[in-house]
Formats: structure tokens, C-alpha cells, sequence
């Protein structure tokens, strides 16, 4: 099953999709994956960071624009959207640790406000540390993300402050040698604790996956009370 389905991001005229990814390792991937499916299918993405994301992804991506220059990126993104439709916007080249420096949540709003933009793309944590530690979600976030380590089988931190009805999903990557049932279990498990936890964000499904497949999801249970 494709990501964008099983995240259920339609098109809409009416809203541009923010989804936001955090947790453990493979939220990069993730997300690259997640922006091809939406390009390839004719949509706009914008792919950004409000922390930092590796160099390397200037050679997987379609375009890059790499400037702190607000205007500039204002300038230039619809054109590159148009003409690319998968496009990397990062404050600025790499650093001396090969790190693309990531934009401010107000930043990455403004641009997913913009009429060529059909979607915004955001790696918004790095760990388990919950956003607001550092990397805070953008407050227009409609679909938040966290990615669970199946080995670890920790629950992830309570979802930090976003808008009351975003789309909230657990994402399992079973990895090389995961199997299903495992997964399952582990799936059941961590939805029945978010849910007896009453966190605000309302868990919307665990999705059981390998990011590394062709199709990154196999399945999508929703959470039963």
C-alpha cells in the first residue's frame, strides 16, 4: 500500500496536507518516499525540516533551494514546483557536518500557504525527543507522524501541542527481519496504551511496514476502544 494512501491524503481544493514525521530513525526515508508517490502523481510537494536533514538529499531529490534568503525561496519555489513538482527548501548549503539546516515552523506555514504548494513535507523531531524540545511542529500541521523502532517497543512520547483534529498515525518499520505478527502485536499493544493514556491527538491508525519496500505500508489497523 502506497504512504499517501494509507495516510489517506487525498487532494483537496479547500487545504494543502502538512504532514509532519517524528521518532525513531527512518523519518527521512519515509518522508522521501511519501513526496515521490505525491509527485508522481501530479501533485506539487514541498520537502523541508524544521531541524536539520542530511546533504545527501540534494542528489535524491528533483530540485533543491538552499538559501536563508525568505524572499528568494518566496521567488523561486513556485517556479521550481512547476517545473519539478518534488522540491527540497533548506536555510542554507551544508554545514562542515553535512547538514541541511531546516526552516522555522512559522517559515514552513507561509510556504505551504502558497497556491503552487499541494503539499508540505516536514521531518519536524529527530530521536524519540518530542518536538518541542527543539524542533517544534509548524502549527498548520495536518498529519502527524511518529515512527516506532518495532525492536525497542517503546510507546513514543504523548504527541506534542498541534491542531485538535490532526491526523495522528504510528508508523512500525518491521525492518530486515520484523515479521507481521510480531508487528501486530506490537501494533495492538502500543494502540491500546495511546489510547488508555487519552492523549489529546487522537490516534488515527498504526501503519505496519517496511520503509525500505517498494510500498512502504502492508497494513493499517485502527485503534477500537
Amino acid at each position: 500500500m502506497l504512504l499517501s494512501t494509507a495516510l489517506d491524503l487525498r487532494p483537496s481544493p479547500d487545504s494543502t496536507p502538512v504532514v509532519a514525521f517524528i521518532g525513531a530513525a527512518g523519518k527521512t526515508g519515509l518522508l522521501l518516499r511519501l513526496g515521490e508517490e505525491m509527485a508522481a502523481a501530479g501533485r506539487q510537494v514541498l520537502f523541508t525540516s524544521t531541524g536539520s536533514l542530511p546533504a545527501e538529499l540534494v542528489n535524491r531529490v528533483p530540485f533543491s533551494l538552499l538559501t536563508p534568503v525568505l524572499s528568494v525561496v518566496l521567488f523561486e519555489l513556485p517556479t521550481s514546483l512547476r517545473g519539478y513538482r518534488l522540491v527540497l527548501v533548506a536555510n542554507g548549503p551544508a554545514d562542515a557536518e553535512g547538514r541541511l539546516a531546516g526552516l522555522s515552523p512559522q517559515v514552513v506555514c507561509r510556504l505551504a500557504g502558497l497556491p503552487d504548494v499541494d503539499a508540505a513535507l516536514v521531518e519536524a523531531g529527530e530521536g524519540y525527543q518530542p518536538p518541542e524540545s527543539g524542533q517544534p511542529l509548524p502549527p498548520c500541521t495536518t498529519h502527524l507522524v511518529t515512527v516506532v523502532d518495532l525492536a525497542d517497543h517503546r510507546l513514543p512520547p504523548a504527541p506534542p501541542a498541534a491542531p485538535a483534529d490532526v491526523a495522528w498515525f504510528l508508523y512500525l518499520d518491521l525492518g530486515p527481519a520484523g515479521s507481521r505478527s510480531d508487528a501486530q502485536a506490537a501494533a495492538q499493544s502500543l494502540a491500546r496504551s495511546a489510547l488508555d493514556r487519552a492523549w489529546p491527538t487522537p490516534l488515527r491508525g498504526v501503519l505496519i511496514g517496511r520503509a525500505a519496500d517498494p510500498d512502504p505500508v502492508a497494513e493499517v489497523m485502527r485503534p477500537r476502544r
